[in-house]
């Protein structure tokens, strides 16, 4: 076997298609650090099998894949490809050539193949077992593998000296067999496990197979014993009935006789009675007339009373008008005097009051003729000497200041003119830049008041929607549970239909068998338990009711029970019981009218009408009770002929027994009403689904409004932000404009102030003002005395007026308040004449009414009256006819009683003999009953139809038995409890399966004895190769050592006594130098020694090729030298592919690939030695 070629494409750098021959026996692989080179030894380390990224100098698997440059894209896709020569057949396939080729994907996955076909890895791992070849063999020596195989530990290097001594296939062997024994144990260790536990049931179910036989032997002499005892009630209650039928037949003679006189009678009295129903109808028809006019005549005497009444109280009221019309006249009469008389003295009080006005109005002209302004004109005169003097000493001063801010103001009015119309301009410009500034941040203000409403109004809208949002994911994570729990729910519940989960092994073969056989299937109709439907709250008195017949399967014929039982047979699938439905007759439900019975049996479930015969021979004879208090009150009636079963399952059959106590809701308990539980939950699953539409697209809706809230406010947010700092801005604009404006205001008002200032005054001006200013305080002196005088004679005069005047108020206040009582007289004496002047038409208004109220009554008397004696006279006729009408009745009726009397005798006997016929009847339907429920009973406890019962009877045997024998079985069977009769066919099969589980555990045992024997064999046999081959590399490393160190010694020693596990050490002594540790020596001695290493492995177990990956690269020259010698001296054993650098290695190669970096891109060129001397040869001989 020889490696022929490689081939990479898109493998680390080298991303294009390249293919390197190797023809020749020594390869050497040159180029400089970065070019490659060693990309070609992972490559092929690589396709060998190896898993560790780091071992190809990677972080994951992915990086052997061409990564890219700036000129080329990634690839996504990694492949090499070896090609061998297996002209010797050392590789154990068919073939001259074989490739071995592996193919990774940038997304993880990987391929292995081999001449083209798919295989695993571990197929390759098994072709080059001890071969030297591999991931873990010694045929790739790389960068550090020397330092590696020295440096490791003695136990790791052994997988090394394994490969070399040729025990790797059996070491995997053994690895294999181990695995198998591993498994061959746990399978051993489950088999026993359930071994015991089949064991452990198997002794139960024997014990329950022979409480079976037991109760099914004690069940056939009950049965027989029950029918004899059946068979003898039937004899001796046909008897009876007999008897019975005989009493009937006289009793019905007798009867037809009476019931013929009873009609004779009965025509004899026809006339009498006709007579009777016409009294009657004439004896009405007169009483109705009498009582006619007897309401008539009353209802005149009610009306002739009432108008009489009337008359008398119209008549009194109208002389109570006429006496309170006269009073009123008299009254009006005073009053209009009394208004005259308070009319006058009013005139007269106006009039002296406007006298006395006049007087006062005259004394105050008088008042007012005087001088008022003397006081005034005394202390004006006074002020103004006051002012005089202080304004000469005032001025005294002025003039001496006047002096001093002559100057001075005449220079500020100067500068303050010129600033005086500066000011003004800069005060009008910034007053209007104020103006726009403050219109602006009005505007501003109102555009933020609104923004503010709507951030407002959105975040109110936010929280509304937040709320909902909250609401309907809660309500969904509730409904998504809700669905979670009903999914699984049905998925169990399809699963359990699916597997007929609940029913006996043979119903669940039968009908598996039917869902894979369409030809089966055909011939059934489903169990009883699927074909009904049990009402809400029935469900446990239905369970006990049917019993294990909810495992019976109905057919529609008896040929289809045929079919299925033969079956059954053939593919021993177990027993079956079958309902087919044309041979079950039904029963007709008996129904109870107790107050304690819910309902009949038959009522409690729903079915389709074919199996209408099947469920009413099970639940005819049912009644259905709320408690078992309800069911002992309806059975102690002893009207009640049907199985009394309680809601909670308590049955009293009808002979007497009760059963009760917890139901074992055994397998058939969760047969009924599965379909109703599935539908439920999908109606359940169906609401989730349709909550959680509409939940989602409500909160998707409610989610966008949310976000387009959020939008909007983070916009307005945005906006207001913005308006604010606006605000601000304009509101510090603004502000600095009034400070402004106020600054030019106080400036413009000093100016002003400085130029409203007047020239101060001259010295002249002073005197003169001075001079007169003392003239006017000499005038001002004598006016002040001459008017002081005039204001004493004033005051005299005055006081005396004033006195006057007091006096004329006085008079006016008193007279005015007689005038205002003689008006408020006036206008009540007005008031109570208009009063009076009303009451009197309202009176007027009365007296028609009443006169008119008198004339209708008197009318209505004068008809009543004429009324009165018509029907009087028409009561006594109407009288006299019915005293004549009940003298007639009266005989009529003497005659009738005879009659009747005759015919009470007769009917009297006739109700005798109905009531014995009806006591008989009764004692017959009973014994009919009795004999028809003993059958039925008997056929519900067997499970049997009604024929099946009759051919029983029919095929009897009797035998002498009692009914204390039948109780004694009873007795015997109910110790021997619940048995179940299929237990011992189940004993039967898992007997088998013991069997089976048995035989099982000893073949495992003993392919683990084998699998023990054979790892015993590899052990041998690799500890024997082992030790052969390692004296043999121990020899040869010495030998080698040598021969590379020119002297010393080295050997291999194994670290430990057991030959399969013991490291392997490795001693070297350099000539000149003692026995010492391998750390200790030199970079080129640690080389030199695992060459020599290597070199023995290789002559003792060549391997077809080896790659050199510049291991001779801490080599110097003398050592290369022997190195090189060496290695030629092995070519011919072995195929070297050297990566290298020294020449001396190079100078070897026959062929010469150089790797180059271009671009990022590794580049081969070749060149093969031979080829170029041949070409040189030719060309020699053509210049020869």
């Amino acid at each position: 076997m020889r490696l022929k070629r490689l081939e990479l494409y898109g493998f680390k750098s080298f991303a294009e298609k390249t293919t390197l021959q190797f023809n020749d026996d020594f390869v050497a692989v040159v180029g400089p650090n970065g070019s490659g080179k060693s990309n070609l030894s992972d490559a092929v380390r690589w396709v060998l099998g190896e898993q560790a990224a780091k071992a190809l100098r990677g972080s994951r698997m992915e990086d052997v894949i061409f990564n890219g440059t700036d000129k080329k894209a990634p690839m996504n896709l990694a492949q090499v490809v070896l090609i061998f020569d297996n002209a010797d057949g050392q590789i154990p396939l068919p073939y001259e050539e074989v490739s071995v080729a592996r193919k990774v994907y940038r997304n993880g996955e990987g391929e292995y193949f081999i001449n083209n076909q798919q295989v695993r890895r571990k197929d390759i791992n098994e072709l080059f077992l001890d071969t030297g070849v591999g991931k873990e063999g010694y045929s790739i020596i790389g960068q550090g593998r020397i330092d590696e195989i020295l440096s490791t530990r003695s136990e790791d290097r052994r997988s090394i000296f394994e490969e070399a001594a040729g025990i790797a296939k059996f070491k995997y062997k053994k690895t294999e067999s181990l695995q198998r024994l591993d498994r061959t144990e746990r399978q051993l260790d489950e088999v026993t496990r359930d071994l015991d536990l089949k064991e452990q049931e198997a002794r139960l179910l024997k014990r329950q197979a022979d409480n079976a036989k037991r109760g099914r032997r004690l069940m056939g002499e009950l049965e027989q014993h029950e029918l004899s005892l059946l068979k003898r009630q039937q004899e001796v209650t046909r008897e009876a009935l007999t008897k019975i039928n005989a009493d009937l037949d006289l009793n019905t003679a007798e009867t037809e006789a009476l019931k013929n006189e009873l009609t004779a009678l009965a025509e004899k009295a026809r006339p009498y009675e006709t007579f009777l129903h016409a009294y009657e109808s004439k004896r009405q028809t007169l009483l109705e007339a009498v009582s006619k006019l007897e309401r008539d005549l009353q209802k005149e005497e009610t009306q002739h009373s009432v108008a009489v009444e009337k008359i008398q109280f119209y008549e009194q009221d109208l002389a109570r008008l006429d006496a309170e019309e006269k009073a009123a006249e008299e009254q009006e009469r005073a009053i209009s005097a009394q208004i005259d008389t308070i009319g006058q003295e009013k005139a007269r009080l106006e009039q002296t009051l406007k006298e006395i006005s006049d007087q006062a109005d005259h004394l105050v002209e008088e008042m007012g003729a005087a001088d008022p302004a003397i006081a005034q004109k005394t202390q004006e005169a006074e002020a103004e000497l006051r002012r005089l003097r202080e304004a000469l000493s005032v001025l005294a001063y002025r003039r001496e200041e006047a002096k001093k801010a002559q100057q001075q103001l005449q220079h500020e009015k100067d500068e303050k003119t010129a600033l005086a119309k500066t000011l003004a301009e800069e005060h009008n410009a910034l007053t209007e830049k104020r103006d726009a500034k403050e219109k602006a941040l009005e505007e501003q203000l109102h555009e933020q008041e609104a923004r503010h409403k709507a951030r407002a109004a959105c975040e109110e809208e936010m929280r509304r929607l937040t709320e909902i949002t909250d609401r309907l994911t809660e309500e969904k994570r509730k409904n998504d549970a809700k669905r979670a729990g009903a999914l699984t729910q049905e998925k169990m519940l399809r699963a359990l239909m699916q597997q007929y989960e609940g029913y006996q092994r043979s119903v669940q073969n039968l009908l598996r068998s039917a869902d894979q056989d369409p030809s089966i299937k055909k011939h059934l109709i489903g169990p009883l338990a699927d074909l009904i439907r049990v009402e809400p709250g029935y469900e446990t008195a239905v369970e006990v009711a049917l019993g294990g017949a909810l495992q019976n399967v109905v057919v529609e014929s008896e040929q289809d029970a045929k079919v299925l039982i033969q079956l059954l047979k053939e593919r021993h699938l177990g027993r079956v019981t079958f309902l087919p439905i044309d041979r079950i007759r039904g029963s007709q439900p008996v129904l109870s009218d107790a107050p304690e019975a819910l309902c009949n049996g038959v009522d409690a479930v729903r079915y389709d009408d074919d199996i209408d015969a099947i469920v009413t021979h099970f639940l005819a004879r049912t009644t259905f009770v709320r408690t078992i208090d309800d069911a002992l009150r309806l059975s102690h009636r002893g009207n009640e002929h049907n199985r009394l079963i309680s809601l909670e399952g308590d049955v009293l059959n009808t002979w007497g027994s009760m059963v009760g106590g917890t139901v074992h809701r055994r397998n058939e308990a969760s047969l009924l009403n599965r379909d109703r539980e599935l539908e439920a939950l999908q109606k359940t699953i169906a609401a989730c689904e349709a909550s959680d539409k509409e939940n989602a697209l409500a909160l998707q809706k409610a989610q966008e409004e949310r976000r387009e809230q959020m939008a909007e406010r983070d916009r307005l947010s945005g906006c207001l932000e913005e308006d604010q700092a606006l605000e601000r801005k304009l509101r510090a604009e603004l502000e600095q404009l009034r400070l402004a404006v106020m600054e030019k205001q106080r400036k413009q008002e000093e100016a002003a102030a400085v130029l409203s200032r007047e020239d101060a005054f001259v010295a002249d001006a002073f005197v003169k003002q001075e001079a007169e200013l003392k003239a006017r305080e000499t005038e001002a002196l004598s006016a002040f005395n001459t008017w002081k005088e005039q204001e004493q004679e004033q005051l005299k005069l005055r006081q005396g007026k004033e006195k006057e005047a007091a006096l004329l108020e006085n008079k006016k206040e008193y007279y005015k308040k007689d005038l205002e009582q003689c008006s408020r007289r006036l206008e009540e004496q007005q008031t109570q004449l208009r009063t009076l002047q009303q009451q009197k038409q309202f009176r007027s208004e009365q007296k028609q009414e009443a006169e008119r109220v008198v004339e209708n009554s008197r009318v209505l008397m004068r008809e009543g009256e004429a009324h009165r004696l018509q029907w009087k006279a028409e009561w006594e006729e109407k009288r006299r006819a019915m005293d004549a009408l009940t003298e007639d009745h009266r005989m009529q009726h003497e005659k009738a009683d005879q009659i009747v009397q005759q015919q009470a005798q007769k009917n009297e006997r006739l109700q005798e003999l109905q009531n014995a016929a009806y006591r008989l009847q009764v004692e017959k339907e009973q014994k009919e009953q009795q004999e028809q429920q003993r059958l039925e009973d008997y056929r519900a406890q067997y499970d049997l139809s009604a024929e099946m019962v009759a051919e029983r009877l029919r095929t009897l045997v009797p035998v002498e038995t009692t009914r204390q024998q039948v109780l004694e079985l009873k007795e015997k069977l109910s110790k021997i409890g619940y048995f179940n009769v299929e237990t011992i066919e189940q004993y039967q099969a898992m007997a088998e399966e013991l069997d089976f589980l048995k035989q099982q555990t000893e073949d495992l045992k003993k392919s683990r004895q084998d699998i023990e024997d054979l790892i015993r064999e590899l052990d041998a046999t690799m500890e024997e190769m082992f030790t052969d081959s390692f004296r043999r590399m121990n020899e040869e490393y010495n030998r080698i050592f040598q021969i590379l160190f020119r002297g010393g010694q080295a050997h291999l020693r194994l670290d430990g006594t057991d030959v399969l596990t013991a490291g392997v050490e490795i001693e070297a002594q350099p000539p000149g130098k003692k026995l010492q540790s391998l750390n200790l020596l030199s970079g080129g001695e640690r080389s030199m020694t695992a060459l020599a290493l290597l070199f023995a492995i290789f002559s003792i177990h060549p391997t077809p090729f080896c790659i050199l990956d510049e291991i001779d690269a801490s080599l110097d020259e003398a050592n290369i030298g022997r190195y090189v010698d060496y290695l030629q001296s092995i070519c011919n054993e072995t195929q070297f592919i050297v990566i290298t650098h020294r020449k001396s290695t190079m100078q070897l190669a026959e062929t010469l690939y150089g790797v180059t970096m271009q671009e990022g891109l590794s580049h081969v060129v070749s060149l093969r030695f031979k080829d170029f001397e041949d070409e040189a040869d030719q060309a020699m001989r053509k210049d020869v």
